[in-house]
């Protein structure tokens, strides 16, 4: 996927990707019932309601010429960024084991 961009700020693209219908970044019906921002990424909890699963989803976020854009991921691409809260491991369906695995590892390191 893509960048999402030309918004004025991280509130509205946090507004946008909680919205609870259906996304963009999803093209079906799903419903966003947690989420945290830590750094640069918003981390997620979605709802697919069509295949009624819970999957972990990020989106990063770029500030260009003073514009913000985001680039949605989830856990089955293995994004490149492991600082998802723990607590969304425990809570959804695994799609990516190794990528779980350097979730644990960044928390062990960085955490302590």
């Amino acid at each position: 996927m893509g960048w999402y961009g030309n918004y004025n700020s991280v509130e509205e693209i946090k507004t946008e990707i909680t919205c609870n219908t259906e996304t963009t970044t999803y093209k079906q019906s799903t419903i966003v019932y947690d989420y945290e921002k830590q750094c640069n990424v918003i981390w997620g909890i979605v709802h697919i309601v069509k295949e009624n699963i819970d999957v972990i989803f990020c989106a990063i976020i770029q500030k260009q010429n003073k514009m913000y854009m985001y680039k949605p991921m989830d856990e089955s691409v293995h994004p490149f960024y492991y600082s998802c809260p723990i607590k969304f491991l425990a809570e959804t369906t695994v799609q990516s084991k190794q990528w779980r695995q350097n979730v644990y590892a960044y928390h062990n390191k960085y955490n302590k």
